[in-house]
């Protein structure tokens, strides 16, 4: 399970599934997952999910600088 917080603090909703926590960019945190893995990303009020496809997309991007 990967979680992305926009805010550290937000964290601590789901401590008890995950003992450790990073800071760190988005762009850097993306790269670090796994092709063909998702991720759910937690705001303060809200949450949304981007896919495996997605995920390739945004990496196809950066690596292509756009």
């Amino acid at each position: 399970l990967v979680v992305i917080f926009d805010w550290l603090a937000t964290a601590g909703q789901v401590s008890h599934l995950a003992r450790y926590a990073a800071s760190m960019r988005g762009r850097d945190a993306l790269r670090g997952v796994r092709p063909g893995l998702g991720v759910l990303v937690r705001t303060a009020h809200s949450g949304f999910d981007l896919s495996p496809q997605l995920l390739d997309e945004i990496r196809a991007k950066q690596t292509s600088g756009e």
